[in-house]
């Protein structure tokens, strides 16, 4: 089905990143003219490298590697080394195969996706893995910070297969209950925008085949079936934005209809396990937090509040250390000025407490 829009990505993107040479950093790719979910992608694959290069390392009981100050510099060290990584051609050629692929799945049929990317070696995965590997999805967030928020307010060491995927089924449903029908077509904007991206059409086509597996796949039976007869009798292969927001007006869509096949759990069923009291809520006092707005966020509320959320959701300092690093990243914030030290060593505090 997108077998040219892959073909012409790839070759974009090679051109615009590595071209002929025989390596490249991910400094570089960052860097880059290339989408954002792509760059979060080759990010998130360094940083399960480097998690897994981690876990190997032998250290001795004699070097106090919790100390507050080596785990600070612990994690200004690793944030070198993940923006200087170097990709060899082989590698990077690898990676964007992997990316590319992942991607055009991930944002036609996102739960299906995640739930295999996230299982793809047994039916449990740490919760350290698992919020290691959400990393690599960039677009529709809200599953990454709601099911971190889960894994936080559980304080839960484990995920298993069937719990999460009736947990993804149960936020796709509770996300897009009582939606108009502009909020449901508005949950396929990141795919218009990348097929708009491949194809560098500011109003993009996507093909409704495409659109039917996306509303397959949040069991959103009105829509699916109008997109069928759209696709069957009107013998038409492809929706504007426009048009598709008409579609799910003219299917009438009501919650019942968005109904998840699936039983869902009671409200205090437990699907995961070693259920632990929730966190501290996390503050700073007024000073330091107007310091901080003013450098690391740059006044804006909005953005404070939402990477707030996202940094706690993790379930361990490292990885909220890396979604941290990785806000100072997209948002070219200097991660050495005082102000952001300061906001670094607050949150490590807070999450160094959390742990005893």
């Amino acid at each position: 089905m997108f077998e040219t829009e892959i073909d012409r990505l790839t070759r974009t993107a090679r051109f615009r990143t590595i071209g002929n040479d025989e390596s490249i950093s991910l400094r570089a790719i960052l860097e880059s003219d290339i989408p954002t979910n792509m760059k979060q992608f080759f990010r998130a694959d360094v940083e399960w490298l480097l998690m897994q290069e981690r876990a190997h390392e032998t250290r001795s009981a004699k070097f106090n590697y919790a100390h507050h100050d080596v785990r600070l510099l612990q994690h200004q060290i690793d944030s070198l080394l993940i923006h200087n990584y170097i990709f060899t051609a082989a590698d990077f050629e690898t990676v964007l195969d992997k990316c590319v692929h992942f991607l055009f799945n991930y944002l036609c049929r996102p739960q299906w996706t995640l739930h295999s990317f996230l299982f793809e070696s047994g039916a449990v995965v740490t919760t350290i893995e698992a919020m290691a590997k959400m990393y690599y999805c960039e677009d529709y967030s809200y599953y990454t910070e709601i099911l971190g928020k889960h894994i936080v307010q559980k304080n839960i060491t484990q995920l298993h297969a069937d719990a999460t995927k009736i947990l993804l089924l149960k936020i796709d449903t509770e996300v897009t209950r009582n939606h108009s029908a502009a909020e449901l077509a508005h949950l396929t904007q990141p795919l218009f925008a990348f097929i708009g991206y491949i194809r560098s059409q500011r109003n993009a086509t996507v093909p409704i085949r495409a659109l039917m597996y996306f509303f397959e796949d949040k069991e959103i039976s009105a829509i699916v079936n109008e997109l069928s007869i759209v696709r069957e009798a009107d013998k038409q292969r492809e929706l504007t934005f426009d048009e598709l927001t008409q579609l799910i007006n003219k299917a009438k869509v009501h919650p019942s209809a968005m109904a998840p096949k699936s039983p869902l759990p009671h409200s205090g069923e437990e699907i995961f396990t070693q259920k632990q009291p929730a966190k501290k809520e996390f503050t700073i006092n007024g000073t330091d937090k107007r310091e901080i707005m003013n450098v690391v966020f740059r006044g804006s509320d909005q953005l404070y509040t939402t990477t707030l959320g996202t940094v706690l959701a993790a379930p361990t300092w490292h990885d909220a250390s890396l979604a941290l690093d990785h806000f100072f990243t997209m948002n070219e914030v200097e991660p050495l000025t005082k102000e952001a030290i300061k906001f670094t060593n607050l949150l490590q505090t807070y999450f160094e407490m959390q742990a005893h």
